[in-house]
């Protein structure tokens, strides 16, 4: 299970919903889907509620978050890559 947490002072995003597991943050909604239910959610955690959803995580390449774009980009980790 996964919980939704509103991060209003995201300096990205301030709509930002992480998605966190077992108290890590494991990511964040996509910003059109977080720009939809973050008022919500920060209405819900302002009452002392969490958010409980169903999660999967995968891992794979590492992602970068590129200002300029408001998204992020991919990259290949070092192994991936065959770099030493």
């Amino acid at each position: 299970m996964g919980r939704l947490v509103p991060e209003p002072q995201n300096k990205h995003d301030r709509n930002a919903v992480a998605v966190v597991c077992r108290g890590i943050p494991v990511g964040y909604l996509p910003r059109a889907d977080a720009s939809r239910y973050a008022a919500r959610i920060g209405e819900l955690a302002g009452r002392g509620l969490a958010l409980h959803v169903r999660a999967r995580v995968w891992v794979g390449t590492a992602t970068v978050w590129n200002d300029a774009s408001g998204d992020y980009s991919s990259r290949p980790n070092a192994s991936a890559t065959g770099a030493s």
